[in-house]
């Protein structure tokens, strides 16, 4: 996920996290995702017999169960990335900024992972997907660059670190 998440929440557990929270920090939210209270009261309601104009029993919120450091999770974030980019934003500038995440020597609070590239064209409907024979080091520099390409470049590039 990139750009900004709202935590409405006044339980002592996100207080506990809220060190964590700043501009520019790099963290991993863990959470589930689960049924409102207004979802629970449109359950209850609906079993009554007397549902109320605008109850949604389906309504779901994601609830932070835990908040990290991205670099406190060596090992722990995920065993591959993959990059999902459309074919009229790739450049020479592009390449260049994040070759030396590609195969680099991976430093102590730092974690490789499998590379996965998936270049795709908007246009004709038509993706191609590769499996690198190289990882790639997840680390706040690297985030900070795909969040560049993010907002600068294209919304229509994404990128998934996966378990």
């Amino acid at each position: 996920y990139a750009g900004e998440y709202t935590i409405t929440s006044l339980t002592k557990k996100i207080q506990d996290y809220k060190h964590l929270l700043f501009v520019n920090s790099f963290v991993v939210l863990t959470g589930k995702l689960e049924p409102t209270w207004r979802a629970i009261k449109a359950q209850r309601n609906q079993q009554k017999g007397t549902p109320e104009v605008g109850d949604n029993p389906d309504e779901k919120e994601y609830s932070v169960m835990r908040i990290d450091e991205l670099s406190s999770l060596k090992g722990k974030v995920g065993k591959k990335m993959t990059l999902r980019i459309p074919l009229d934003t790739i450049n020479d500038e592009m390449i260049t900024s994040i070759q030396p995440f590609i195969n680099a020597a991976v430093k102590e609070d730092e974690h490789a992972v499998s590379l996965y590239v998936e270049v795709f064209d908007a246009v004709s409907g038509l993706s191609i997907s590769s499996c690198s024979t190289h990882n790639i080091v997840l680390n706040c520099e690297l985030f900070a660059i795909l969040n560049e390409w993010r907002n600068a470049d294209d919304s229509r590039f994404m990128y998934f670190v996966e378990k």
